[in-house]
């Protein structure tokens, strides 16, 4: 639950950034230097939970003696709830400017665009039986939620605030959507599949309805 919250939330704040240092072009949000920083100030605070983590684990199971062990606990993020939030933030760097731009150049209907490929990814991943530990790593999991962060910093006032006021009124949909990854119970599978397919058409209806007000002006 939290990290979707945050992954919205970094949508938002890095879109602001964005907007602040006049970020115009994917070069720009590509700039080496800034993405190096970036990885470092996201990798130090974990790498102080990582080595935590290992000293406990090696003392409760021996993983000092099993380098492939430590690097694949690295890998996972450690352990626990929300432990994955690190290597999901590692894909965000590289994948947050496209979704940004994507944003910026079709305003809503980029965030229709978004919940599009989200939707297709959750598809595939469903047909080709992608295992979780697998899954609960990948960033595109979250590209809807990041594009909502996104689209409340930077997209157009009046539709921004319809959005907002359509999530609101369905605001226990949004929560079990934001509950999708959810796996300990199959009843979570099957409520979680009926209520992100509502967000969805929710948010399908609301796009032509803003398409057709365009036309009629």
């Amino acid at each position: 639950m939290a990290v979707p919250i945050f992954m919205i939330l970094s949508g938002y704040v890095h879109s602001l950034s964005y907007k602040k240092h006049e970020i115009n072009t994917l070069s720009d949000a590509y700039d080496l230097k800034n993405t190096i920083n970036k990885i470092i100030r996201y990798t130090i605070p974990f790498l102080i939970i990582y080595i935590v983590e290992v000293t406990l684990a090696s003392i409760e199971q021996g993983y000092l003696d099993e380098p492939l062990k430590l690097f694949y606990f690295f890998l996972q993020g450690t352990r626990g709830p929300g432990s994955y939030y690190y290597p999901i933030l590692l894909q965000f760097v590289f994948l947050f400017p496209l979704i940004y731009f994507i944003i910026k150049r079709l305003d809503f209907k980029g965030l229709i665009l978004c919940a599009a490929i989200n939707f297709s990814y959750e598809i595939l991943k469903n047909a080709y039986h992608v295992e979780e530990d697998c899954y609960r790593l990948i960033v595109f999991r979250y590209i809807f939620v990041i594009a909502f962060g996104c689209y409340l910093a930077i997209g157009k006032k009046q539709i921004k605030k319809a959005c907002i006021s359509d999530l609101l009124r369905h605001r226990r949909c949004v929560y079990y959507c934001l509950s999708i990854h959810r796996h300990n119970s199959d009843i979570y599978k099957v409520l979680d599949r009926h209520i992100v397919s509502r967000l969805y058409v929710r948010l399908a209806n609301r796009g032509v309805s803003y398409l057709k007000k365009r036309h009629q002006v």
